[in-house]
Formats: structure tokens, sequence, C-alpha cells
């Protein structure tokens, strides 16, 4: 699946920024509950003529879950100055700095999450290209549901156009569903 964002894409909400994104939410059967555990899989490719941040601000978000209200980022990965990252409400969980990222190669994520409106008892946890990266308890589910969007979405700086891949999109409930296959 190709994502892509040009310069002066707009989306009539948003002011500013541009979007090239799918949405997954309550009525498409992503609706965690209360002590639910979902486990996302996929591989990610982002080629060498996509522009990565250059100054403070200036962020490409990849993937992330946000409430139902839109008013808490709950977690996702974020490329910034100088970095991949990936961060819950807890704080950073993961970061790689943008040196060590190789484009136009395929990153396989694993992806955990432990609903909880609790931070003592969410969580994240993460594996990439099948190594345990990190762990971080925090408050993980909105009590206006959730939903979580992977693409791209950037301010509109005159970057140039950024594309994204990304291949075997699973979520389950148990680690041995989403590695499946």
């Amino acid at each position: 699946m190709r994502f892509q964002v040009q310069n002066g894409d707009r989306w009539s909400q948003d002011v500013g920024k541009n979007r090239s994104e799918a949405l997954i939410q309550a009525d498409r059967g992503y609706a965690p509950r209360e002590g639910d555990d979902y486990w996302h899989r996929w591989w990610f490719r982002v080629p060498a003529s996509t522009p990565l941040p250059t100054r403070t601000g200036d962020s490409l978000h990849i993937t992330q879950t946000n409430s139902g209200d839109n008013r808490e980022h709950l977690a996702g990965f974020t490329f910034r100055v100088g970095a991949l990252t990936f961060d819950n409400d807890g704080g950073n969980l993961w970061t790689l700095p943008t040196s060590q990222f190789q484009r136009d190669r395929w990153y396989k994520v694993l992806w955990h999450s432990r609903w909880s409106t609790s931070a003592a008892k969410g969580l994240d946890e993460l594996w990439i290209n099948d190594v345990k990266v990190g762990m971080k308890n925090a408050h993980t589910l909105s009590s206006t549901g959730n939903y979580m969007k992977f693409g791209l979405y950037r301010m509109d700086y005159g970057q140039g156009t950024a594309d994204i891949y990304y291949d075997g999109l699973r979520i389950a409930t148990t680690r041995a569903m989403a590695e499946a296959g």
C-alpha cells in the first residue's frame, strides 16, 4: 500500500498540513476496551526520495493511535529532526537516529498495546525486525474510544513529495494471530 503527500495537498479541516492516511476505527472493528490486548504487525519502507524533517516542528508522522475525540495522542511513530521515534503517553519508547535508518529497506514492526485508562495497567511494547526494542507503561485507552492511522501526515513546509509503503498489515488480539501468514 502506498501513501503519498505533495506540496500544497490540503485537508480542509487541517490548514497547513499534508495528509494521506488510512483510518481504522470502531465502525471497522477497531474498538479496544479496558484490558484488551491488540497486536499490530506490518512492514514499512521509506524511499530515498522522501524528504525527512530538517527543522524543529517539522515532523513526519507515519502511524498513531488517538482518542475518539482526537484530543489525546496516545502512541505512534514519527520522524523528527535527526530520528525516527516511537512515543506513547508515558514518553519515548524507542529512538533510531536517522543516520542509522536505511531508506529503501523494509522494516518489520510488531506493536503490542494493552489497553487501559490507567497508566499503571496500560502498556506498549515494540519489536523492530523481530528484536524487542522497548516497553513502556502508559495510559493507552480513552473514554471516547480509540482509532489508528497509517500513512503520512506532516506540516506543509514545501519539502517536496513524500512516499511511504506498507505491507502485511494485520491487527489481532494475540501475537500468534498477528504473526501468522
